[in-house]
């Protein structure tokens, strides 16, 4: 569906096509990539499945905005199953080995802080919002990888999986 304004035309199917604010590498890290207008332009994918039940992770990166960030996907059969997740993604900054040289965004938590170091709340995400799930940005300069924690409707630990880009 097209949107017509006095601004231009504007697709419903991306939100973040309709947003004016953009950023780059650093002055996007801690912040929402929808809010921010950044397209996907590649990623790499795991994959947990157990039974018909299926959650995927992606590591996203924009090149547009040169962040990535990570987003989860669980299909209908683990939606009806009560899988959570959580998920989180990180940047290594530099070769030198210590906290400072990495930054985190995760969800769930705190949402668009602009934060290098996203602490995480430690609650399970079982779709209250539906899905995708996603995290804010990291620097796409750097390594990253993605992490997703997959739950049970238990609360116990199932399987973790990772995304590297």
């Amino acid at each position: 569906m097209l949107l017509t304004t006095g601004l231009g035309l504007f697709t419903s199917a991306n939100p973040a096509s309709a947003t004016v604010t953009s950023c780059n590498g650093a002055s996007c890290v801690g912040h929402d990539p929808r809010t921010f207008g950044c397209p996907v332009t590649s990623t790499t994918t795991a994959t947990y499945s157990n039974g018909a039940a299926t959650v995927t992770l992606y590591n996203r990166y924009s090149s547009t905005c040169n962040s990535n960030w990570a987003e989860a996907v669980e299909n209908t059969a683990a939606q009806q199953a009560g899988w959570g997740v959580d998920l989180s993604i990180f940047a290594m900054t530099s070769n030198q080995p210590n906290a400072s040289a990495l930054q985190k965004s995760c969800f769930p938590g705190p949402s668009n802080t602009g934060s290098s170091w996203e602490e995480c709340n430690g609650a399970e995400y079982y779709g209250a919002s539906g899905w995708p799930a996603w995290t804010d940005m990291v620097d796409g300069h750097y390594y990253t990888w993605a992490l997703l924690s997959v739950w049970d409707s238990s609360h116990h630990f199932l399987k973790q999986i990772q995304a590297n880009q």
